[in-house]
């Protein structure tokens, strides 16, 4: 996979659940990537640079079970966790094949408009 972005940590963890980890790489501009070993990949923007990246299980009580999290510093000195971050799956999906299993027929009417959420976020 190439990349456009300087990566400077580089992380492993099952994000799919699958019991197979994935590569996690994070960039200095906050772009973070993850890759199977399909090579196939999903890509996060984190909106500040970042100083320092680090993924594991973690939990945020102690009798509570750990789960996939994310962390990073910035260089404003922030600290931003993503708590139990999970992937149904690294394959691309159609809109009507989502819908379809979860027992949901949008009307065209009701796709344009999950369309026009998804992309500019009108209502």
């Amino acid at each position: 996979m190439q990349v456009d972005h300087q990566l400077f940590a580089l992380t492993k963890l099952d994000v799919t659940g699958d019991g197979t980890e994935e590569i996690v790489a994070c960039s200095w501009d906050g772009q973070t990537y993850i890759l199977d070993q399909e090579k196939r990949s999903v890509r996060f923007q984190l909106e500040e640079s970042v100083c320092s990246f680090c993924s594991g299980y973690y939990a945020l009580d102690p009798s509570k079970e750990a789960a996939p999290c994310f962390i990073y510093t910035t260089f404003s000195n922030k600290i931003y966790m993503y708590y139990n971050v999970k992937l149904p799956s690294m394959v691309a999906q159609s809109r009507r094949g989502l819908a379809a299993k979860c027992g949901q027929d949008l009307s065209p009417r009701q796709s344009q408009r999950l369309i026009e959420w998804c992309l500019y976020g009108k209502k």
